[in-house]
């Protein structure tokens, strides 16, 4: 990774979230250079140290990486013209759910994303903190447009409303147009989609998996051709494309039964020479060992006191001049209360030690 300053180099963050969306906003500025000083209340810190506490607080070496950590027993901030506030909720600032409490997996029940994922059975919620880490992505955009708006226009900061549930429904395809012009409420189809067929993962020879998807006819008749199945586009249920999403169990079953009677390395080439659109299933064990993964350096290892190494994802998206960087994980509670508040606010050692015998710090 580059050790040139980021992009956001002169920019300082001052981190007080808690958990995953907040935090995870913040980190994505420190990956792009900004000085993001995390406070934590000195008597527990942010509850994300205690998730896999087990096997080495992972969360937070992860999503706490390159902050300073100081601790503040804090109440409200003093007002400033040009500050530029996020604030992240499960339901926004107003509204008549503003005092509810917000997390993820109500946002990704509420939001209409469990309702059409996964089988007929019953809804699914995603393994991941799926709400936060988008809700943490706009956020960030949001940071970056008042910056932009500060420094350019108005000369005054702004107040910025990043509720859980927003981004992510917006993120969810055109249900609301469905909805209010034809009454159209979408269900749940397992790995099939509702604009083409076909689509899904399907089970090799060899146990594993792959996925394909066909979102154009051409490439549809391709790939029926490819997997000898030509015969069926004269079927009229596999002949044009809304006639295949209608018939998407029999669609499914022919394909299935066609890469079935192949391993995964088969499919792929298969796919690869035709030029047609399919993927192993990848777990993370087979992500580590791919060469394209390894040779884009995907991952970056970081010292750690506890690890040895920390592995995780290396800064996204990638800017050509000034490219985000990991510059350390992150840290023990309070790490740089001494840098912070002696170096910086010029406060004394005497000064320091009263506000840790009061509970200040």
């Amino acid at each position: 990774m580059s050790a040139a300053p980021g992009a956001l180099g002169d920019l300082r963050v001052i981190d007080c979230s808690r958990l995953i969306a907040g935090g995870v906003l913040a980190t994505m500025l420190a990956d792009l250079g900004a000085d993001v000083i995390k406070v934590e209340n000195p008597r527990a810190g942010d509850p994300l140290r205690t998730w896999s506490k087990s096997l080495g607080e992972l969360w937070w070496k992860i999503y706490a990486r390159g902050k300073r950590s100081i601790t503040l027993n804090l109440t409200a901030p003093p007002g400033h013209p040009r500050l530029v506030m996020v604030r992240v909720s499960g339901w926004g600032q107003d509204g008549p759910y503003r005092d509810r409490p917000g997390f993820g997996t109500m946002v990704e029940a509420m939001s209409g994303f469990a309702a059409t994922t996964g089988p007929e059975e019953s809804p699914t919620l995603p393994s991941f903190p799926m709400a936060d880490m988008v809700a943490a992505q706009a956020g960030a955009v949001a940071v970056l447009a008042a910056l932009h708006h500060r420094d350019r226009v108005s000369g005054r900061g702004q107040m910025i409303d990043v509720p859980l549930y927003e981004p992510l429904l917006s993120i969810l395809g055109p249900n609301p147009i469905e909805y209010r012009a034809h009454g159209i409420v979408r269900e749940r189809i397992g790995n099939r989609s509702h604009n083409a067929s076909p689509r899904g993962t399907y089970r090799t020879s060899d146990g594993k998996w792959v996925a394909l998807s066909a979102s154009t006819p051409a490439s549809a008749d391709a790939m029926f051709k490819a997997l000898g199945l030509g015969r069926l586009l004269a079927d009229p249920r596999f002949a044009t494309n809304d006639a295949r999403i209608a018939n998407g169990e029999a669609v499914d079953q022919a394909i299935a039964e066609a890469i079935g009677q192949r391993s995964r390395e088969e499919i792929v080439r298969l796919f690869e020479t035709e030029g047609l659109t399919a993927a192993p299933v990848y777990d993370i064990a087979d992500i580590m060992e791919d060469p394209h993964f390894k040779a884009r350096h995907t991952f970056v290892d970081l010292p750690d006191p506890e690890l040895g190494t920390a592995t995780m994802s290396a800064p996204t998206p990638r800017l050509s001049h000034t490219p985000g960087t990991i510059r350390w994980v992150g840290p023990p509670l309070g790490a740089h209360n001494r840098e912070v508040y002696a170096g910086e606010l010029g406060l004394s050692d005497t000064e320091i030690e009263r506000l840790k015998a009061d509970g200040v710090i």
